[in-house]
Parts: C-alpha cells; structure tokens; sequence
C-alpha cells in the first residue's frame, strides 16, 4: 500500500470519525418537561418515540449520526425522546415504533406519523411546520388509523387530550405503576380546565385516552352517573397491540369506577 493510497483513507477515516455523533441531540424529558423547556427558548418540540424496536433504535441511531439533520433539528427544535414512553402510548392510544410528532409551545400537536423515515425527509417535515403548515397524520395502514380518522382535525383533538393531561400533572409513572391510585393523584383544582379540554377533544371525535381521563374526572367531581357510563363504555377497549399502558392496569382503574357505590 503506498503512502499515498494510505494518506487518502486516514483522511477518510478522520472525516467519519468527525461527522459521528454530529447529528440531532436528543434530550430524555417528560412531555411536560420538553414542553417547558419550548416555552422558555421559543422553540418548536421534536418528539421521537420508538425505542422497543430495531427500527426505532435504528432511527434514533440514524438522527444522531446525521450532520445534514443535526444541523437543522438543533438549531430549531427541543429534540426528546420520552422518559417513559408509556406516558406518550397513553395520550395518543398507541404503542406502534417508531412515531415521530411535532409539538408547539402552545401545546399544539402540529404532526403525528408512523413508520420510520430517513433524515431528509424528517427534515423536509420540519421545514414545513416551521412555514406553519400542519401535516395531517399519516400511519401507513397502521391499527391506528381505524382508531380516528386520518385528517387535521384529529390533530387538534388530540392536541386537546394532551392539553387536559399537561393540566392534571399526574406523575408519568402513573402509567406503569400499579400500585399507584389514580384518583388519589388528580388535584380538585385542575379539574374544571382540565373537563374543558377534554369536552372539546370529545366534540372532535372519540378515542381512548380522551374517554378514559373524561370518566375519571367525573368520579373525580362527583358525577358519578356520567362516571359508569363513560367506564362501561370504553371497558376493554384499550389498543389491542399495546404492551406498556397496559389494558388490565386501565381496566382496574374503570371496574373500580364501575363498581363503586
């Protein structure tokens, strides 16, 4: 090998060496934490969950060795990925890795797609969202799109649930957590905000999480007629694919309302 074949690839080497690890900073926060952090840099959240599968971790992999995409996404997003990720399979009613969101200061979910995608793409997205234009979620035929329609309005529907969520400031170990009581959890004082958020989720259309916390503020507030109704209802209907907000937890949670004089 002469001397000049060899100086060409330490060249090379030092180039990948460099360009490794140059990618997207990601940050492990609460989605109450990532959403703090927004309001107080002005920035936009760039959520990525997925880290039970080859392919999230291969996406997360892929962002965080990318220059072309850290060089955008650090410059104009809080990039996160969750403490727990079964605070984000509650909120939005699904499990499915990797799910990429685009989140606002204001709470505003500005996008929510499945399937992995590579760097460009991603970057494509966030270009869009910082002109302002909201991307309707896209699942791939993913068991989540027979749970609400895919269009803009959904968007804002679950944008409602999280709002109502970020209101009740439950602990996101809540999700895994049996030996927590829920109820025990929620603050009196947060519950008229917290029933206006999740009435306007409702008037959009119906999903899981939003009937789920909706039953627990009315056991919460007394109304204990709406309460059973809303638990009957939506018993045994948590995502049949999900594995870590687990239906039996969730369903303890709607027998006990159930059951309750």
């Amino acid at each position: 090998m002469n001397i000049k074949f060899r100086t060409i690839l330490s060249v090379l080497f030092l180039i990948n060496t460099l360009a490794y690890g140059q990618g997207v900073k990601f940050e492990f926060m609460t989605l109450k934490e990532s959403i703090d952090k927004a309001k107080k840099e002005n920035k936009l959240v760039f959520l990525h969950k997925g880290e039970h599968c080859g392919y999230g971790v291969r996406s997360i992999k892929t962002l965080e060795n990318s220059k072309q995409a850290g060089d955008f996404f650090n410059k104009h997003f809080i990039n996160v990925r969750p403490k727990n990720e079964t605070e984000i399979d509650a909120i939005f009613s699904n499990s499915y890795s990797p799910i990429y969101f685009f989140i606002s200061p204001d709470e505003e979910v500005l996008m929510m797609i499945g399937s992995e995608k590579k760097p460009e793409k991603l970057i494509k997205f966030g270009k869009k969202i910082l002109e302002g234009k909201i991307i309707k979620p896209n699942w791939l035929g993913l068991y989540t799109a027979r749970m609400y329609p895919k269009n803009k309005k959904t968007l804002k529907m679950l944008s409602y649930s999280l709002q109502a969520h970020l209101i009740l400031n439950l602990p996101d170990s809540i999700y895994t957590n049996t030996s927590f009581n829920i109820m025990d959890k929620i603050q009196v004082s947060n519950i008229e905000n917290c029933r206006i958020q999740l009435l306007k989720s409702l008037d959009i259309g119906e999903y899981y999480y939003n009937r789920f916390l909706l039953a627990l503020i009315y056991n919460k507030s007394g109304e204990k007629k709406k309460s059973k109704e809303l638990a009957k209802n939506i018993m045994g209907k948590y995502p049949h694919k999900d594995y870590l907000f687990s239906r039996t937890m969730t369903d303890d949670f709607l027998m006990g309302i159930i059951e309750r004089e």
